[in-house]
């Protein structure tokens, strides 16, 4: 991404409903399988601006922001978050078993080898560990703006678990953008 367009999200972010809504859904599904949250070792893969992973703990402490990305982290300092790490997510600097839950939001689908992403998101989580993940729906809905961001496909709820199905067990899937 350019630098005018993460100067452009980070200044929207907080107030624009797409955001907020995002937050709000990561928010509630953690709620429904996590207790304790704030006392959990959270790993933003793929944090962008770091807009989401300071809304979804009270403890940023425990949150990790990795991007490959340094634009992308010069913004999560601007946010005031602790822990960045810049990093390729197919091959991530932490030890087997480091976190409680992962958030991949929106960044699968920039990774041409999707497999190998989701298996390293599964070393770097405990085996009791959640992810929060989100892509891009549906091939058919491929357009122009795909091509502008860099994404590789978009996914059937079915081709998304066929892609986790190895390494976690599936407790939600679903198209949550019709919830917005």
């Amino acid at each position: 991404m350019h630098e005018d367009c993460y100067h452009k999200m980070y200044l929207n972010e907080e107030h624009h409903w797409w955001f907020k809504s995002r937050v709000d859904i990561v928010k509630k599904l953690l709620g429904l399988f996590v207790s304790d949250i704030e006392n959990k070792k959270i790993i933003d893969a793929g944090c962008g601006t770091s807009f989401l992973s300071k809304n979804v703990s009270p403890n940023i402490a425990n949150i990790y922001n990795v991007d490959n990305s340094e634009l992308s982290l010069d913004y999560s300092k601007r946010r005031g978050m602790a822990n960045i790490v810049r990093s390729d997510l197919n091959n991530m600097p932490f030890n087997d078993g480091d976190f409680d839950i992962c958030i991949c939001m929106d960044v699968i689908e920039h990774n041409q080898d999707d497999r190998r992403l989701v298996y390293e998101l599964a070393r770097v989580l405990k085996k009791d560990g959640l992810i929060v993940a989100a892509v891009p729906a549906l091939q058919s809905l491929w357009g122009p703006q795909d091509v502008k961001l860099g994404h590789f496909r978009r996914y059937s709820t079915q081709e998304f678990s066929e892609l986790f199905r190895d390494n976690f067990e599936i407790l939600k899937i679903s198209y949550f953008n019709s919830l917005l």
